[in-house]
């Protein structure tokens, strides 16, 4: 009894030890007497979590750059390839060329044959001129005195007629043809064209895909561009932070060992419902252009960087009535 009665008072003085600064002697022994008829002593609140968003698990993302997959146009086989990974290049430079021996071929013949087309239309041309001329002579009359005479039947007037509008209808169809023939010419020439593959944008070649020599399927990817624009990330955002994230944020990236900064300038106006998550995009601060090809598509860490608090002790109060 008198170790059970130790015992009692020992667990009295330490649970009065914490509560008594918070609570207050009347609540304490209140809780007191509860927590004797209960032989069980009250546990300590948990603490709570911190909202600091600096100490929580990163957010995942990836560095973005503009870039482009430069893909074959048309079948064929590739000619040449005019650059290696790591080239800078500028817009408009030729990067590789598809082999268009055939493509020159078929231009010469179609360059013939839009020569005959147009021949065949000229000589249409004047074959109508000529039955329009011969339809208006048989159309003239003779005056016999108060009488007036065609000069030909009516059969042969009816029949210079029908010449007349054959003539009109096969210059129609010459020129049609002419204008079929036309689009493609130019139909060959563009498909010579986009045997050329350039550059959209200056940048520095990320990938190259193939070798001079490799037959080409059209929608083929033959050489990777990225183009020396800013560096954007791209990060997943829980719904449950979401409002840790607002527009004109500094966020800090790790990669590597590397520490990068970037300024929040799109959020998704809607939480995706596969992932529960809200996609943000920043743009990255500071990087020089000579590191955008390496640091495109790398996978970092992103988090909130730390508010920058300015101090108020020590600063002289101002007198707005001093001059």
């Amino acid at each position: 009894m008198k170790l059970l009665r130790t015992l009692s008072l020992t667990v009295m003085a330490a649970f009065s030890a914490y509560t008594v600064p918070k609570y207050g002697w009347p609540i304490v022994l209140e809780k007191a007497r509860a927590q004797m008829d209960s032989g069980e002593p009250e546990r300590p609140p948990a603490p709570r979590p911190s909202e600091d968003r600096s100490i929580a698990e990163p957010w995942t993302g990836v560095i973005l750059a503009p870039a482009v997959e430069l893909t074959a146009r048309n079948d064929g086989r590739l000619a040449k390839v005019l650059v290696r990974v790591g080239d800078t290049v500028h817009a408009g430079d030729v990067l590789a060329q598809l082999d268009i021996t055939v493509q020159l071929h078929e231009i010469a013949a179609a360059e013939a044959a839009l020569r005959a087309s147009r021949a065949e239309a000229g000589a249409a041309s004047v074959s109508l001129a000529q039955a329009a001329d011969r339809a208006k002579r048989r159309k003239m009359v003779v005056k016999y005195g108060d009488t007036e005479l065609p000069i030909v039947s009516p059969e042969e007037l009816v029949g210079s007629n029908f010449d007349q509008k054959a003539a009109g209808s096969r210059l129609v169809a010459a020129a049609a043809n002419t204008q079929e023939r036309v689009a493609r010419l130019e139909q060959l020439r563009a498909t010579v064209d986009e045997a050329t593959i350039r550059a959209p944008f200056d940048g520095a070649v990320a990938t190259r895909y193939l070798e001079p020599g490799a037959h080409v399927r059209s929608g083929m990817s033959l050489i990777r561009l990225v183009g020396q624009g800013g560096l954007r990330v791209r990060f997943a955002v829980p719904e449950a932070e979401a409002g840790a994230v607002q527009l004109a944020s500094k966020v800090l990236l790790e990669c590597d060992g590397q520490t990068l900064g970037a300024a929040i300038d799109r959020i998704a106006p809607e939480v995706e419902s596969s992932s529960g998550t809200i996609f943000v995009e920043a743009s990255v601060e500071g990087v020089h252009e000579s590191q955008h090809t390496a640091l495109a598509g790398r996978v970092v860490g992103v988090k909130l960087a730390p508010a920058v608090s300015l101090p108020t002790e020590g600063i002289p109060a101002i007198n707005p009535t001093s001059g």
